[in-house]
């Protein structure tokens, strides 16, 4: 990950949001560069910034999931899993004649719809960074989710810890025990 401050983009991802569901499993996602924000997302974008995914239609801007960049490819048939196989079905109009060039590649995928996280955002502007116009911080979501992560690798680091304590007691009593039989 970058050294810097990640930058938040926000990703409006189509009325039931199918495509994201179907292809999150692939850690990718697709834009087409004959958008303006696709050509500077692509252009701008560093590994290590977070892609926030929006419903669009009536949702009022449903936060539905969150990533972190990677890297973005141009798709080039027989090199990367086509539409079918990603799961791309729902194109918008202006998509469905061109279909999306580039490939974004992330990773740490998480799902967050059930938290209800408003954004207000109901322009196609797609993607666009993160801004005032938002509704909901991003960077303070962003940074519970990487504490509350913290605090789960601190237990799970801690109780390896107690296992590695409790093999070597065990590994002394054997040898104890060894050393008794062999008399």
């Amino acid at each position: 990950m970058s050294s810097s401050i990640p930058r938040h983009w926000l990703f409006r991802v189509g009325p039931d949001a199918s495509n994201l569901y179907n292809c999150s499993k692939h850690n990718v996602w697709g834009v087409n560069t004959s958008n303006s924000n696709a050509k500077k997302f692509v252009r701008e974008a560093k590994q290590g910034d977070l892609m926030w995914f929006v419903k669009g239609g009536s949702s009022k801007g449903l936060i539905i999931a969150f990533a972190m960049y990677t890297s973005s490819v141009t798709r080039v048939v027989g090199e990367n899993l086509n539409d079918n196989e990603l799961g791309w079905h729902y194109q918008c109009p202006w998509v469905k004649s061109q279909g999306w060039d580039i490939e974004i590649k992330y990773e740490e995928f998480k799902y967050i719809e059930q938290m209800q996280l408003l954004s207000q955002i109901q322009q196609s502007a797609n993607p666009r960074v993160y801004n005032e116009k938002c509704k909901v911080n991003l960077p303070e979501i962003y940074a519970q989710f990487r504490e509350e992560r913290s605090r789960e690798n601190e237990d799970v680091t801690n109780e390896l810890q107690r296992i590695r304590e409790a093999c070597t007691v065990l590994m002394s009593s054997l040898d104890a025990l060894d050393k008794m039989l062999k008399r």
